[in-house]
C-alpha cells in the first residue's frame, strides 16, 4: 500500500468524495451510506482539489455550501462525486458539516492494481474512521 518513502500512499484511479457507486465493490468498507451535507477545501497531496471539475457526478451542487459566498459542494445523501487522482497521496484533507452519525466521505480505490489498495474515510457512528489496505490486509483508525 506504501511505497518506499515513508509516509507516501501509491494509489492510481480516482477518488470518489460523498459516496461510492453501486456498481463498486464494497466488502471492504465499513459504511456505504452516501453523505449528506457540505463538504469543502478538499485537498491530496497537498494540492487542493477543485471541486466544481469532477470527472463525474451525481446529486451533487458545487458552490451551494452553506451560503454562496463560501466556495465547497453539497451533496444531498444519494450521490457522488469522482476526480482524477494522482499516483501519490502524502496527506489528504476536507472541512465537512453533516447531521449524519455514518457516511462514506471519501475512498480512493486502487483499480489499476490487482490487490485493490484504498484508502477511506467514513463517518462511523458519529466518529471518524480512516481505512487503508490492501485487499483482506486492511487496517481502520479512529480519527
Amino acid at each position: 500500500l506504501f511505497d518506499q518513502a515513508p509516509g507516501r500512499l501509491s494509489l492510481s484511479g480516482r477518488l470518489l468524495l460523498g459516496g461510492v457507486p453501486s456498481t463498486e465493490d464494497t466488502s471492504s468498507l465499513a459504511v456505504t451510506s452516501s453523505f449528506s451535507g457540505c463538504m469543502r477545501d478538499v485537498a491530496y497531496g497537498n494540492q487542493p482539489l477543485s471541486l466544481s471539475s469532477p470527472v463525474s457526478q451525481q446529486d451533487f451542487y458545487y458552490n451551494q455550501c452553506l451560503t454562496l459566498s463560501i466556495a465547497g459542494a453539497y451533496f444531498l445523501g444519494e450521490g457522488r462525486a469522482s476526480y482524477s487522482l494522482g499516483s501519490i497521496i502524502n496527506t489528504v484533507s476536507l472541512s465537512f458539516k453533516t447531521t449524519q452519525q455514518s457516511a462514506v466521505l471519501f475512498h480512493a480505490p486502487d483499480s489499476s492494481n490487482p490487490s485493490m489498495r484504498e484508502l477511506a474515510l467514513f463517518l462511523f457512528n458519529g466518529k471518524l474512521l480512516l481505512t487503508a489496505g490492501s485487499g483482506s490486509q486492511t487496517t481502520s483508525f479512529a480519527v
